[in-house]
């Protein structure tokens, strides 16, 4: 009820941000106080709601919003393809810009709650992540380079979940020394198998860091059903997107 989102929204900001505890905790009272019925009708007022709450001033009702959004986007990513999951495209769309201003310009516990809203909004909406502020370039530093794991964590399956935009865009990853990028590659094994490998082999088919070849290589291991590492919906389909774009078959 009122008191668990109101403890677990003190916690989600107090320390380190984590969607895994305080931040799920949150997230389920968020929802399950916004939606009435599970039906496109609710769906789409609980979109409404959650963007309204990225643009209040208040810290805590921005992450409630962020991750009330992330959570509508995964059950949406459920229904597909029914038709009517598709009612709520237009209020997710004016979502991007405020949860842009969160990852940028945050609390760590903004930047946390923002990439888990764009984790699953970037796959529900088939979006390509701007260059300009280079976003892709924004969850690589706070996943390699902020205090917190879990903060880590989520913006690398952020990055590993965005749909792919065109390889030959040099404002992307631009501020990310390529050596950088190589010792990350060279450490690649020590990787988390679910999302920090993913993202990783992301960042090589953008910058070119590794061979064709050896990206196909590594792709199709991670995609091995039998591992079942990847959710399908987010970091699978941009794998899988990523080999068609090389010409190969998923």
């Amino acid at each position: 009820g009122a008191d668990l989102r109101d403890e677990a929204g003190k916690t989600f900001l107090s320390g380190e941000p984590d969607i895994g505890k305080a931040g799920d905790a949150l997230l389920i009272t968020v929802w399950w106080q916004t939606t009435a019925t599970e039906d496109s009708s609710s769906y789409w007022k609980a979109a409404e709601q959650f963007v309204e709450m990225l643009n209040m001033a208040n810290e805590l009702t921005r992450c409630e919003g962020a991750t009330g959004l992330g959570y509508l986007c995964s059950r949406l990513l459920n229904m597909l393809p029914f038709d009517n999951s598709r009612t709520c495209t237009q209020s997710l769309q004016r979502a991007e810009q405020p949860l842009l201003t969160m990852l940028f310009d945050g609390t760590p516990a903004e930047c946390c709650a923002a990439c888990y809203a764009l984790e699953h909004l970037g796959s529900y909406l088939l979006c390509t992540p701007s260059a300009n502020p280079d976003v892709l370039g924004r969850f690589f530093r706070l996943w390699r380079d902020n205090p917190y794991a879990t903060l880590g964590n989520v913006a690398a399956r952020a990055l590993a979940s965005q749909s792919l935009a065109a390889r030959g865009d040099s404002q992307r990853f631009a501020s990310i020394p390529s050596a950088e990028i190589e010792s990350l590659l060279q450490e690649y094994d020590k990787l988390q198998k679910w999302n920090e490998q993913p993202a990783a082999l992301v960042v090589a088919w953008y910058t070119h860091a590794l061979g064709d070849e050896q990206l196909v290589q590594r792709v199709r291991a991670l995609l091995d059903k039998k591992e079942h590492h990847l959710d399908g919906r987010t970091a699978g389909r941009t794998l899988t997107e990523l080999l068609k774009r090389l010409g190969e078959k998923p």
